[in-house]
């Protein structure tokens, strides 16, 4: 007399699962958002910290190269690159500026390059 039976049928416990399923998938997802967001703002803050205590030894006005900051804060060019495009208070250096042009001479067009 004292048991108590809870009786689900098989579409309860199909709906209870699936709620529990998903659930689960947006704590995951929203876990590994967390860790993205936290491992860029230590890579930012690192690289920041890097530049801002010698750059000043290399030159003022020069730019740090990419594989000379991958380097001395153990991350791949590839990340250094990112991190660098994204943070606010560094300005990547993007390379010269290079316009591809079509030159009418003479009646013909032509290919060429120019650097400003």
């Amino acid at each position: 007399m004292g048991v108590f039976v809870m009786s689900l049928t098989i579409f309860e416990g199909m709906v209870i699962e699936g709620a529990g399923g998903a659930i689960a998938g947006f704590m995951i997802r929203f876990v590994q958002l967390v860790a993205e967001f936290v491992d860029v703002c230590r890579h930012k803050r690192r690289i920041y910290k890097w530049l801002s205590e010698n750059a000043n030894k290399i030159n003022s006005n020069a730019y740090v190269p990419t594989i000379e900051i991958s380097s001395y804060t153990n991350l791949t060019p590839d990340r250094v690159r990112y991190i660098c495009s994204i943070h606010k208070k560094i300005n990547p250096f993007i390379g010269y500026k290079v316009i591809k042009v079509k030159m009418k001479i003479s009646g013909l067009y032509e290919s060429g390059v120019l650097e400003v």
